[in-house]
């Protein structure tokens, strides 16, 4: 899983909505940022060992929905809580409270700011109520096999093009 999604790279030196969206999307993350993150991930950076971690298919599509997110115990190093935005997701999918990143290669960990960047993401989503607005799309999408006449599901149509547009 990358931390920092590889979409955020995408289109980024083509003109229009594609370029504009991802200028958009590396213009808030340096605002939280205290490093540059620009251009530490920019082109096939955001590949790096720091920008990655191994997760189940589950956790990795909580993840990437920021749905979960990590935030360093204070005083252990390479030790994170993990917190959830659906209660029960942790029990559900056996997810610990607690995960220590180790390595006896000498590989590099997943970067600390990369996740603190991460989890503020996740949590301004939530407390935005923007990510369950979203999700409540997808799930309407889902469900949806034909459009309303009266443009009532216009929101599910956008997103929908909005997913095509990105792949």
């Amino acid at each position: 899983a990358h931390i920092i999604p590889e979409a955020t790279n995408r289109n980024i030196r083509e003109e229009g909505k594609k370029q504009s969206n991802s200028a958009s999307v590396w213009t808030i993350l340096l605002m939280f940022a205290d490093i540059n993150i620009l251009a530490e991930l920019a082109g096939n950076q955001i590949h790096r060992l720091e920008n990655i971690m191994s997760m189940e298919q589950g956790c990795h599509r909580a993840f990437d929905e920021l749905v979960l997110w990590l935030k360093p115990v204070e005083g252990i190093q390479d030790t994170y809580r993990t917190y959830e935005a659906r209660p029960g997701l942790k029990e559900r999918m056996h997810i610990p409270d607690i995960v220590t990143f180790s390595t006896t290669t000498g590989f590099r960990l997943p970067n600390p700011t990369y996740l603190a960047l991460h989890a503020l993401c996740c949590e301004v989503a939530w407390m935005s109520g923007a990510a369950e607005y979203i999700m409540d799309i997808e799930r309407r999408m889902d469900q949806t096999r034909v459009l309303a006449k009266d443009g009532s599901t216009a929101d599910i149509l956008s997103r929908a093009l909005a997913l095509v547009s990105t792949c």
